[in-house]
């Protein structure tokens, strides 16, 4: 390639010719990418798609003093914001060159969404009947849908979203909102009955049909296929191939088939051979069967969960109305809601209350002569139901809290943003009585939305005795933007560490047991003990502190915890199987006691962990 830097100095810009087939000379425009890459083409060519011809005149119509003259000469300048790579797929479309195709579905995504963008269908239109998009779909499927859904491409997503089926869905593993994530979940799930409508079909339509090439009598002792376990095996099998059913696995139901068939041939001289017609028959008409279940399926997008923050804005004017509790005649200042409620107020109130508005009032005031005097107007974003209960914590009346816990964050992220450390302390402190309980991980999305800490690092704690998966957040993980989802991901991985090593430490694993039996002061009928600072405990505690706590998967799919519970049951369980019996330890409550011991080594990690920062 060659290439041409701007000017001399330490920061030059380097200009470079992106080469064959897009350097010919006779090209008399200059296409630049965003990453600083020219190519040279026939400007007639280009233009012929009118949202680049627009694009052109408009820069043809300012100065065009073009730093990269040397490496481009006079010609015009066509800038666009993609990648070099992302251009050059373009311009394969348009011009007559050899067709270039991405080799990645984010590459795809890229240019389905560029020619977009640009306008040009014909772009968007080779790409998707030229390319394979399935294929590069399938290498990932769960990824290609959140590439197709930061893209903003409807069709792309729909298929990625079908081919996902089968494939694990797990919050550690994308970077993205967490609307994306519940429409794909809803989606997948919507996928459970239509599958489940389709498997009782084919069961009973071949429940007495097996894959066999010879004429069958429906009357012979030993015959797989006509015992009554036939049907719960055929079964079986298309609920597995029903896992992916865009995609059926024949090669593993034909092994099945063939398993069956070869131990029933044994028995029966009819069953010697597999007809691989009628399973590829079968097998075809399971897929058009999905097919025509997706259709009862819609892609649709969950109603924005923030839309309770949202202020139907209006106009200063006669319809405007006074707030009731607010209507002080002697106000000097006057608070407009965003949707054109007037609280009449003092100034001197605010100041006192709100280093904000003290600021604001201190401020040279610009007044005529002739104008009348009035009260000042104050244009406010916050709704007056979020003003109401503002005014009311610093003002001499009845405290209105929002017994909402999304509309009280609202009212505490008003106290924050006007530095009402006042109001900040009355509104927590009413919290506790006055607002309903909500789901954690609806007060951490809000609370880290609204950048409101306190909040979101005590639902992050909350959060931490919860499993951290789609499955059990549900519809309330929309309110998760990708930021707060993965500051909640690092924080867990970091608390995971924290109780792992907690665990490992020979004292204080000792003592939440300890803790947890009662604080016993000795154990009767225990065959096994250890005994630390005079606190007895079950001999079984070395098994669990050898434990192994399993891979990130396993870790994020239970609460918080050093081990899962079925290491603590073996772990008692090896103790009270041998002779002699051990009375004390069969008798405890298992699930109780790793409760109780987890909660204990989770409250200590939690005391030593600090919540990462907003950036």
């Amino acid at each position: 390639m060659s290439r041409t830097n701007s000017d001399e100095g330490e920061n030059a810009i380097t200009a470079v010719l992106y080469g064959s087939p897009y350097d010919a000379a006779s090209g008399d425009l200059a296409v630049r990418a965003s990453d600083n890459v020219f190519f040279l083409v026939p400007k007639l060519l280009v233009t012929l798609a009118p949202s680049l011809r627009d694009r052109l005149a408009t820069s043809e119509g300012g100065e065009n003093d073009c730093p990269y003259s040397t490496l481009i000469g006079d010609r015009a300048v066509l800038s666009l914001s993609y990648p070099s790579p992302i251009v050059a797929y373009l311009l394969s479309t348009l011009l007559p060159v050899p067709l270039v195709l991405p080799k990645t579905f984010n590459d795809a995504a890229l240019v389905l969404s560029a020619a977009r963008e640009l306008g040009i269908t014909r772009c968007a239109d080779i790409m998707k009947h030229v390319l394979r998009l399935d294929d590069l779909i399938l290498s990932d499927p769960i990824g290609a849908y959140f590439t197709a859904s930061q893209h903003d491409l409807p069709e792309e997503m729909l298929r990625a979203a079908k081919y996902s089926l089968g494939h694990d869905l797990r919050l550690e593993d994308h970077n993205v909102p967490g609307d994306f994530f519940y429409r794909l979940y809803t989606y997948r799930q919507a996928w459970v009955p239509q599958s489940s409508i389709i498997l009782t079909t084919f069961n009973l339509r071949y429940s007495r049909t097996p894959f066999w090439t010879e004429e069958h009598p429906q009357t012979i002792d030993g015959c797989v296929f006509l015992q009554p376990s036939w049907p719960t095996l055929l079964s079986s099998w298309i609920s597995e191939a029903l896992k992916t059913p865009l995609r059926i696995n024949r090669t593993m139901l034909g092994l099945n088939l063939a398993h069956c068939e070869l131990i029933s041939s044994r028995r029966c001289p009819h069953c010697s051979k597999i007809d691989l017609g009628k399973l590829e028959a079968f097998c075809t008409e399971l897929e058009e069967s999905a097919s025509h279940g997706f259709r009862w399926i819609p892609l649709s997008w969950k109603p924005d969960p923030y839309a309770f923050m949202s202020c139907i804005k209006s106009e200063p004017g006669s319809l405007d109305k006074v707030h009731p509790n607010h209507s002080r005649a002697d106000a000097d200042v006057i608070l407009r809601s965003c949707d054109g409620v007037l609280f009449r107020t003092h100034k001197i109130i605010l100041s006192i209350s709100s280093a904000f508005f003290e600021d604001m009032f201190s401020l040279p005031k610009v007044s005529s002569a002739s104008a009348p005097i009035s009260p000042d107007m104050v244009q406010m974003t916050e709704s007056a139901t979020t003003l109401e209960s503002l005014l009311s914590v610093i003002l001499p009346i009845t405290t209105v809290i929002p017994d909402n816990y999304p509309e009280y964050l609202l009212v505490l992220a008003a106290a924050q943003k006007f530095d009402m450390d006042y109001a900040l302390v009355t509104l927590r402190a009413g919290a506790s009585t006055g607002v309903k309980p909500s789901d954690p991980c609806l007060v951490y999305g809000i609370a880290s939305h609204l950048r409101l800490r306190e909040e979101a690092l005590s639902a992050a704690k909350e959060l931490l005795a919860c499993p951290m998966t789609i499955e059990h957040y549900k519809n309330n993980i929309c309110y998760l933007s990708a930021d707060a989802l993965q500051l909640l991901l690092s924080y867990r991985d970091r608390c995971q560490e924290t109780i792992q090593t907690l665990a490992t430490n020979d004292d204080i694993l000792h003592n939440a047991l300890w803790d947890a039996l009662g604080s016993p002061g000795a154990i009767q009928g225990c065959k096994t003990t250890i005994t630390r600072n005079t606190h007895p405990v079950p001999g079984w505690i070395a098994s669990l502190r050898s434990a192994k706590p399993g891979d990130r998967h396993a870790l994020l799919d239970r609460p918080l915890s050093a081990w899962a519970q079925s290491d603590l049951e073996d772990a008692i369980a090896s103790h009270t199987a041998t002779s002699p019996p051990c009375t004390y330890c069969r008798l405890l409550s298992r699930p109780l006691l790793y409760r109780t011991v987890s909660t204990t080594l989770r409250e200590m990690t939690i005391r030593s962990i600090t919540f990462p920062t907003w950036d």
